[in-house]
């Protein structure tokens, strides 16, 4: 292996090296955007981009397509966004907002202390919606 060679691999590590740190830098940033936005976590993550900044914005309307009860706890939705993410089958579960958000199938403003229901993730899997909410008493008023 010449000099030459070696050049090429040393650029095509870096570049592979470069790659790697911008896509864990992005689920990173997911990751502290969604904690920083969610209706259900407490004080925003300290090193999440300041919301304002962030958030899409407002003129932009996720649809809750469909959506079907499964348990006492859980719905069955069918979300279209066509500036992140569709999801046809994506599980929501119910829980008690801690702060001040909009539901999405409403428009309503959801108070801290509502019952809501939100995307059930792990931290591995974030989905583009996982900043979004609905609250229960919508879902009950069109069952």
């Amino acid at each position: 292996m010449d000099s030459t060679d070696a050049d090429r691999w040393q650029r095509v590590l870096t570049t592979l090296l470069a790659a790697c740190w911008y896509r864990e830098s992005a689920a990173r940033a997911a990751y502290s955007f969604a904690r920083a936005n969610r209706c259900d976590t407490g004080p925003p993550d300290p090193i999440a981009p300041p919301t304002s900044a962030a958030r899409p914005p407002t003129s932009r309307v996720p649809a809750v397509r469909h959506w079907e009860r499964r348990t006492g706890s859980s719905i069955e939705v069918s979300w279209c966004d066509p500036a992140s993410a569709n999801y046809g089958e994506q599980i929501w579960t119910k829980g008690v907002a801690r702060r001040r958000c909009t539901c999405a199938l409403s428009g309503s403003t959801i108070e801290s202390g509502d019952a809501i229901y939100r995307p059930k993730y792990t931290r591995g899997n974030i989905p583009a919606n996982a900043d979004q909410a609905i609250l229960a008493a919508a879902l009950d008023s069109q069952s």
